[in-house]
Parts: C-alpha cells; sequence; structure tokens
C-alpha cells in the first residue's frame, strides 16, 4: 500500500520548484465556466491569445464534456515553467495545480521513424500523443499546430488527475517505472513513446489520446483499465 499522505507531500514538495519559478511573474487571474458548469482557476503570465490559454480553456471543456468530474483545479500557465499536475498539499491532501509551460508548444521532432522503432509516433527525445496531434495538423493560418498541440498537452496532465481521483493507490504505484510492466510495456508501444515511461504515463497518454479522436487497442484499453485509469460513459466507443 502506498501512504497517500506522505506521497502527496513529496509531489507538494517537488512542486516547490515550480512555484518558485511561478512567484514572481506578473500574471492574470480568472475563473472560467465551462458549459457543463464546472469552474475553475486560470492564471496566464502569458497572453490571453497564447494558444497554451486556449488549450487549457478546450482541454476542460472536452473532458467535463465527456462525461468526467474534475476535482477543484488551477492552472498556472508561463514560459519558465514544466509541464505538470501537482496533486498534493503541505498536509498530504489531494489538492490540485497544473502548470503548463514552454514545452507545451514546442514539438519534439521524430528522430527514429514508427517504421525503424515500432513505436506509433516514432522516437525524439520523448515524443508524446500531443506531438502526433501536432505533426497531424495542418498549418494555415496563425499557429493551429501549437493550438491542437497545447490541448492535448493539457488533457495529458488531466490524465494523471483523473487516474488519481479515480484510484489513488493505482496512480502512485504506477508511476513507478518498475509496476506492472507485463501488464503495460508492450501495449505502450501501440501509443506513444512517453506511454513507455510508466504505466503511469500510459494511462495519461490514452486518456488525452482518446479525447484527441484517436483509438485504441483491446490490449491498450485492458492495459489502461488494469492500472486504473478513469473511464466516462462510453469513453472507448
Amino acid at each position: 500500500m502506498v501512504d497517500l499522505v506522505n506521497v502527496r507531500k513529496q509531489d507538494w514538495n517537488y512542486g516547490q520548484n515550480q512555484e518558485k519559478n511561478w512567484t514572481p511573474l506578473k500574471h492574470t487571474a480568472v475563473q472560467v465556466t465551462t458549459g457543463s458548469g464546472f469552474t475553475y482557476t486560470l492564471k496566464h503570465a502569458v497572453a490571453a491569445a497564447d494558444p497554451r490559454v486556449k488549450g487549457v480553456k478546450k482541454a476542460v471543456e472536452a473532458v467535463t464534456a465527456a462525461g468526467f468530474v474534475l476535482p477543484p483545479l488551477e492552472f498556472r500557465i508561463s514560459d519558465v515553467n514544466s509541464n505538470v499536475a501537482i496533486k498534493g498539499d503541505a498536509a498530504g491532501n489531494f489538492s490540485v495545480v497544473v502548470y503548463i509551460g514552454g514545452a507545451a508548444i514546442h514539438c519534439d521532432k521524430k528522430v527514429i521513424t514508427h517504421k525503424e522503432s515500432g513505436i506509433i509516433g516514432g522516437q525524439g527525445m520523448n515524443r508524446g500523443v500531443a506531438h502526433q496531434i501536432y505533426d497531424g495538423t495542418q498549418r494555415w493560418f496563425g499557429n493551429p499546430k501549437q493550438h491542437a498541440m497545447a490541448v492535448v498537452v493539457v488533457m495529458h496532465e488531466l490524465g494523471h488527475v483523473m487516474h488519481e481521483a479515480n484510484d489513488a493507490q493505482a496512480h502512485w504505484k504506477s508511476m513507478m517505472p518498475d509496476y506492472m510492466t507485463d501488464t503495460w510495456k508492450a501495449p505502450s508501444r501501440q501509443v506513444s513513446q512517453y506511454a513507455g515511461k510508466s504505466g503511469g504515463e500510459l494511462v495519461a497518454e490514452v486518456f488525452a489520446g482518446t479525447l484527441a479522436g484517436k483509438k485504441y487497442s483491446a490490449n491498450v484499453v485492458n492495459a489502461y483499465r488494469a492500472l486504473g485509469g478513469a473511464e466516462a460513459p462510453g469513453f472507448f466507443t
């Protein structure tokens, strides 16, 4: 059994590095309510028209429209933070702050192709489903590739949040790279390079990919379920 209080405290402590980068920034704070009535806090130290600001709004709208019940959330967007969902507070409670940084709009290019690697989307430094979406989005006016990628990056982080909300024990165990490798390691190759980092990353990648319209094999879905990934009615249909 995972000591949830302790592991959430550790996550909060890790988040203090993000907090140090965030605190000096001037930012705008707004309350946003989705069409389904979910309200969350959005703080951004970038322009309101930035793809990441729009990406948060579109992603949360999509997640709630799909039938998922999100916990109270605060998003913080900047150029200096990492993309990470912090899911604990100093007392070890489940409390969520999602940081979205510069990497949310910078695509990791393929170095090794799908054909060469056997991994969907190919390999780069840390290629994930968001990079696949970037690759597959046509460039017209403005920066639609960055907009599309930012949405999926946020969905990925919300996949971690919903995993913890759905099965906290499974979530924290699955973030350990050696946990249930027989269940998720082989199916991860059908998802993305990043899904191969841990079972928890497979869950977040499949969550994001499914919301982005991707369809996954029964092996991938079974791995997602075995790892305690969250589902809403009809999620995989």
